[in-house]
């Protein structure tokens, strides 16, 4: 698998676990698979799913830290392209 990543600024009051799935399965149409929550405040959130066309698989993790700033997205599919897609999709529907 081919992984792309990507750095962002999460505005704070966006930076929730409910608005981050939210916004992430409207942007990528992924399905939410859990959370690990740290203990310096920042959470993981990942998700799962597939591409329409050729069934390709994906996979997504979003690491928000506490201040919302310097959050991370690592996206990694079977395709670059796709993956590379994916994560200025949700760099975009985050920010």
């Amino acid at each position: 698998m081919n992984e792309n990543s990507g750095k962002l600024d999460i505005p704070a009051d966006a930076a929730s676990e409910e608005k981050v799935c939210s916004k992430l399965k409207e942007a990528a149409a992924v399905s939410y698979i859990g959370s690990e929550h740290l203990p310096d405040g920042d959470s993981n959130y990942r998700f799962a799913g597939r591409t329409i066309s050729g069934g390709t698989y994906v996979l997504v993790t979003v690491n928000v830290k506490a201040s919302g700033k310097d959050c991370s997205i690592t996206v990694n599919c079977e395709k670059m392209a796709i993956s590379s897609m994916l994560v200025k999709e949700i760099k975009l529907a985050l920010q």
